[in-house]
């Protein structure tokens, strides 16, 4: 074998199989394998040997048998021009174990053997005869080789069998034999292998076997000669020496495409030089040849038309026939072309996103982009430079850019060794002006009945102006009014009396809009009109005006004066008092003074009109005293004498002092046919006397012993009189009873035996209160079902009994009545002088009834049916029952229901309030048992000024007002466009909605829960906000170190994570392949797994930003891709708006084929349902026992369980669906690492439930 120049082996072997002569040579990509010389004998090419001339053609020595036993020397040699030349070089049977050397005259020379008995040289003559030489006579056998020195003299060394088996040593010119080594022991056998070569100091250079016969086991040997032995070095000079390589070899880039190769040469005997070069890692090639660097002279070549930004590896090679020497390599990369068509594509309010042409450079050239606010002036912001390995070519810039400001940026160009090119054009753009900011102080004022000015401050400019302003109504987002920049109000017209408005303000520009909360403003209201008395009392007038086309909500202002307004006004209204009517009342008022009044509207925010006309009134007196109610008689010592007293009442009715009033009493002994007016009174009495004070009155001349009926009657100063009072009595000269007995205090009642019957018992009292003997007389009345006592209206009860002893228990049995009915009774008592006493109690019970009672209501329950009602709910199938419904507190609500009157919705309630009833049901045979107590609450109210603000281009903030009564908890629901994206419950008025998609519409409503998390069925106004752009790259990801290699076929674990996963929606992950050399081989989406034939990206990234995964490498990559021995991993994160993260780029990865160390299969990689009968069978093969590691992982990267970690001779395993602690594992997709031997493994199981 021998190499080229470009390091290209080139072998020559013999096919035992079809006895020829091959000759292979690597193109670079493939072996191109020749037959030479094909058996025309007994075979051809047994013992040859190979070497190059300074062409790199090759020529070859062999034996040729030209029959059993027989062997000849021959030589053949390959010219482009040619093809194949043979030559017979020796044809006496002298022709085995050749070896070949060519000097640098180009003269060829053989070694070989005369079939075991003499060592044999030729050297070529240019005639294309040999020149034949005996070296040694002698027994020889196996191996000899050849080599020259630096004066292109012949050394062989042999093997020598006959006495000792020995190495031996000759050269070129007398032949002299050496021995080598002469090792003396039988056992050892010396140099039946050898090869020579010489060192750069001329020193022979041996190695050669060492043959044991007693062990059956060869050593290798090494020898060289001494220092005084030494020869020519091989690159000596001489002309048929061989060349000497080039020193100092080294390259300089010169532009784009031009680098500048040197070295320096040292030989004087070279045809020429030759220049070597690979492009990216690829084969090298013939970059320059001997025919432009000839002689010994060059030490330098310009290599032109090379591709930008590309790196290059070269050599030097000095050539002569004897062969080619090459220098040490170099490897250097050409500078970048500089961009080109730089221009800006879009700009917002913080971005600008400019392109340009990457101008030939390949695809990983990394590019510089400086910012300047003034033309690089005084200002550079430096955004990318060779250190951020920045290959895109667009950028987005978000770093600290102003709206409405003027930004200039150029793009320049890093080749992979950081050297910069030169600036594309400076390109400038304006940002556009930031969204505007809301106006603030945003509010109205009614400035009429039918217009309101709305104002506000303008707080935009700068690096936000406005463009104008929009008026919208707040309640459908109509546009109402459009005003120019720097505009600070808006008179709205045509609206309706004291109407309330509500609007809000929007600022916009071309890069958004921000509008102000909504305001309200009421019109004004028109003045009322036409006010005049309505009527007037003594003490009260009543006043009446037109709304004067206000609506019915106006609110009304009213002023009252004694003096016309000049020093003397009250308020009676304002707006505090929310009063509503168009009519007033004015009471307690002194008559006989002339009172003002004047009215006043308020619209809805308390703006008063002007007064209507001024109204005036004077007010007589024409309310008379109350009626005196405790007028009392009695006698005197004087026997034709009774004192009066009484409380006088006040001048109207029991109020005010009477001031010249009058009292007229009236008397008679003869009650039965007297007629009572104050007209027919006896006696008027004159006076002036407080409400409510006590009076006293003798009336004299009467006769003894007789009884006297009293009434009084009261007049005020204008002869107002009084109703009659009550009647008093007494009789003169001491002796008339006029003590009634007492008031019956015990009075009970309850259901009788007999139907219609009802048992009255009480203690009966005496005749004068408690004491003296039994009362005269009772009488006994009653009522049906009234919580409202009047005894005179009272059906009487017939025979009551007599009055008993005082202090005994009296009862009656009152029968005949309605069954099954509420009676109330009361008792009046009666003595012998006809004083009376009425019970001061009033018992009520059902009368007695045969029909049994009903049966408790069954499934009693509520249901909330609106913020004001409840809905009750009972079985109702019995005729004949009617039902009521009682409160906790025992107190009937509503009427009583009869039956088919169920349910019951009961309203007006409070919102979101508890309420406590029960239910019992009636017959004429009494009451059911209550139902057990029933609490519900009103549905609650929903919640007002429902608002959403942008907080990320992935959260928004809701918020809303709770409603008066509360809530127990709120529902959002989230629609996105008409389709519901999701529902929230919160207890708190405000939730911050994350997780969304950028720059995507979403609207919500909120509903209220109340207290027993019944939902208010209607729901707020929906609010539609929409998020953010997302224009912010993710940061690079944090990537594992990955397995340091990949084998065909197979594929690369790959675990990390997101640092900003919290903030970030990630889309897909995007794989980049670059071979050892950086130039891209695919790029795969992880939407896309499969697109590229070569690879498959499994890769995936969680919510919580964990990335994991397979990146599987095609068994044929390497034929696609023969230059690449091992690839770079590049990954990416994409999110949803589309921005991708910088490049995260993993170590190098080798690239190798299937090895032998473990080889897996997995049986019944697809569980359904786990268990100890259906695992999965993990079978793996391996040369010899080791250690071996079977792991499980889930696709986060997480430990699952260990199956098996140590020295393992069984190669089977099983894994029974189940986790590290024993508990089965959930449905998904699970990675099985089997490791061993430095070899790695990965597999997928399946668990499927």
């Amino acid at each position: 074998m021998a190499l080229d120049g470009r390091g290209y082996a080139h072998i020559a072997y013999y096919d035992t199989g079809n006895t020829n002569l091959k000759y292979a040579k690597w193109t670079g990509s493939g072996w191109d394998i020749q037959t030479i010389d094909s058996a025309d004998a007994a075979s051809d090419g047994q013992y040859c040997s190979l070497a190059l001339d300074g062409l790199g053609n090759p020529h070859i020595s062999y034996s040729k048998e030209t029959s059993i036993g027989v062997y000849n020397t021959k030589y053949a040699k390959w010219t482009p021009r040619s093809g194949w030349a043979f030559e017979d070089v020796d044809t006496s049977n002298s022709g085995k174990n050749t070896s070949i050397a060519i000097d640098g005259n180009g003269t060829v020379h053989i070694s070989y053997d005369d079939t075991g008995t003499e060592i044999l040289y030729a050297m070529s003559l240019s005639d294309s005869s040999w020149e034949v030489a005996s070296v040694y006579f002698g027994a020889v056998s196996n191996v000899n080789s050849i080599a020259l020195d630096g004066n292109g003299y012949t050394h062989i060394v042999y093997h020598e069998p006959s006495t000792w088996f020995r190495l031996n040593y000759s050269s070129y010119p007398n032949w002299n034999s050496n021995i080598v080594d002469g090792n003396l022991e039988p056992s050892r056998d010396m140099g039946q292998y050898n090869s020579l070569a010489f060192d750069s100091g001329g020193r022979a250079c041996i190695a050669y076997s060492s043959y044991n016969a007693n062990t059956s086991n060869y050593d290798l040997r090494f020898a060289t000669s001494s220092i005084d032995c030494t020869f020519e070095p091989p690159m000596g000079g001489n002309s048929r020496g061989k060349v000497q390589a080039p020193m100092n070899f080294s390259g300089s880039v010169i532009s784009p495409t031009q680098i500048d190769w040197s070295w320096s040469n040292h030989s004087i005997n070279a045809i020429g030089y030759r220049v070597y070069c690979s492009s990216a890692g690829g084969n090298f090639y013939l970059a320059i040849a001997t025919a432009t660097l000839d002689g010994n002279e060059p030490e330098g070549s310009n290599h032109t038309s090379l591709c930008p930004n590309t790196s290059y590896q070269a050599y030097a090679a000095a050539v002569n026939a004897g062969g080619v020497v090459t220098s040490s390599s170099s490897l250097v990369w050409t500078l970048a072309n500089p961009p080109a068509d730089s221009g800006v594509i879009s700009v917002s309010s913080f971005s600008v996103t400019l392109n340009w042409s990457a101008n030939d450079n390949p695809a990983y050239t990394k590019w510089g982009v400086l910012r300047s606010t003034d033309n690089f002036t005084t200002s550079t912001t430096t955004l990318k430079s060779a250190g951020h390995n920045y290959t895109l070519t667009s950028i987005t810039d978000t770093y600290q850019l102003a709206g409405n400001t003027t930004y200039w940026y150029k793009v320049q160009a890093f080749n992979e060794s950081g050297m910069e090119s030169s600036f594309d054009t400076v390109v400038a753009t304006k940002t556009k002006p930031a969204s505007p900011v809301s106006a603030g102080a945003f509010s109205g004022i009614g400035v009429s009945s039918f217009s309101i000015n709305w104002s506000w401050a303008d707080t935009n400019g700068g690096t936000n102006p406005e463009d104008g302003y929009l008026v919208r109504r707040a309640v459908d987002n109509e546009i109402l009014a459009s005003r120019p920049a720097d505009t600070t109000y808006w008179l709205q017209t045509g609206l309706s009396v004291n109407l309330s408005t509500s609007v809000y303000v929007e600022a916009y520009n071309e890069s958004g809009t921000s509008a102000t909360a909504p305001a309200s403003a009421f019109t004004l209201a028109n003045a009322p009109a036409a006010s005049y008395v309505v009527s007037r009392a003594s003490s009260s007038i009543n006043i009446a005006w037109s709304a004067n086309n206000n609506p019915a909500y106006t609110l009304w202002g009213i002023l009252r004066s004694t003096d016309n307004f000049i020093t003397s006004t009250m308020t009676l209204k304002d707006f505090s008092d929310a009063y509503i009517p168009s009519a007033f009342s004015d009471s307690g008022l002194i008559n006989e003074i002339t009172y003002w009044y004047k009215v006043c509207a308020y619209n809805g925010a308390g703006a008063g009109t002007d007064y209507d006309i001024m109204i005036s009134t004077f007010l007589a007196d024409i309310i008379a005293p109350a009626a005196v109610t405790d007028l009392a008689a009695g006698a005197t010592a004087n026997d034709d004498e009774i004192n009066l007293t009484w409380t006088a009442p006040g001048d109207d009715g029991t109020l005010g002092y009477i001031n010249d009033g009058k009292f007229a009493i009236q008397y008679t002994d003869d009650s039965l046919a007297v007629v009572w007016s104050y007209e027919n009174a006896q006696t008027v009495i004159s006076t002036s006397v407080a409400a409510i004070s006590p009076r006293a009155f003798s009336v004299t001349g009467l006769l003894y012993g007789s009884t006297y009926y009293f009434r009084i009657w009261t007049a005020d100063a204008h002869l107002n009189w009084s109703e009659i009072s009550l009647e008093a009595s007494a009789c003169t000269g001491g002796i008339y009873d006029n003590t009634p007995p007492a008031k019956i205090t015990t009075l009970n009642a309850e259901i009788g035996i007999n139907a219609g019957e009802i048992k009255l018992s009480w203690i009966a009292p005496g005749d004068d209160g408690i004491s003296g003997g039994p009362a005269a007389s009772y009488e006994v009345r009653y009522l049906i079902d009234t919580g409202d006592w009047d005894f005179d209206a009272g059906i009487l009860v017939p025979n009551p009994p007599a009055p008993s002893a005082p202090g005994s228990l009296q009862t009656m049995i009152v029968s005949g009545l309605t069954e099954y009915t509420i009676h109330m009774f009361a008792i009046k008592t009666y003595d012998e002088a006809g004083n009376h006493m009425e019970s001061d109690n009033y018992p009520a019970t059902m009368a007695k009834s045969d029909i049994a009672v009903p049966a408790i209501p069954q499934n009693f329950s509520g249901t909330a049916q609106s913020i004001n009602t409840i809905r009750w709910v009972w079985g109702d199938s019995v005729s004949g029952v009617s039902y009521k419904l009682f409160n906790g507190s025992g107190t009937q609500i509503g009427a009583t229901l009869a039956s088919g009157e169920v349910p019951y919705d009961e309203g007006s309630l409070s919102p979101n309030t508890a309420y406590s009833r029960y239910v019992i049901a009636y017959n004429s045979g009494g009451a059911s048992t209550a139902t057990a107590v029933v609490t519900r609450r009103t549905i609650a109210e929903n919640p007002t000024a429902l608002t959403a603000l942008i907080v990320t281009d992935h959260t928004l903030n809701i918020s809303w007002t709770a409603p008066g009564d509360g809530a127990a908890a709120y529902k959002i629901t989230r629609n996105r466009g008409v389709t519901e994206d999701a529902v929230i419950v919160v207890s708190t008025t405000s939730y911050s909605d994350g997780g969304l998609e950028q720059n995507t519409q979403y609207s919500y409503v909120v509903q209220s829960y109340n207290g027993d998390d019944v939902i208010n069925s209607a729901a707020t106004a929906s609010v539609n906000v929409t998020t953010q752009q997302d224009v912010i790259p993710p940061q690079p990801p944090v990537i594992d170190p990955p397995a340091n290699t990949v084998y065909l076929g197979g594929s690369i674990y790959i675990s990390g994570y997101a640092t900003d996963a919290s903030s970030e929606s990630f889309t897909k992950v995007i794989v980049t392949v670059y071979d050892q050399a950086n130039r891209p081989l695919a790029t795969i989406a992880s939407d896309a797994p499969n697109s590229s034939p070569y690879f498959t990206n499994g890769l995936s990234v969680s919510t919580s930003g964990a990335i994991s995964g397979l990146v599987e490498i095609a068994s044929n990559f390497s034929e696609y891709f023969p230059a690449a021995t091992s690839i770079k991993i590049g990954i990416q994160l994409e999110d949803d708006g589309e921005n991708r993260s910088p490049l995260f780029i993993t170590p190098e990865i080798a690239v190798k084929t299937a090895v032998s160390e473990v080889k897996t299969k997995i049986y019944n990689n697809i569980i359904k349902t786990p268990s100890a009968a259906n695992p999965a069978i993990i079978r793996y093969e391996m040369p010899s026992q080791g250690s071996v590691s079977v792991k499980l992982y889930d696709l986060q990267g997480r430990l699952v369980k260990t199956i098996f970690e140590g020295q393992d001779s069984t190669n089977v395993k099983y894994w029974y669906g189940k986790n590290s602690g024993g508990n089965t594992v959930a449905s998904g997709v699970y990675l099985l690492h089997v490791k061993a031997g430095g070899v790695e493994e990965v597999h997928k199981i399946v668990v499927v439930k």
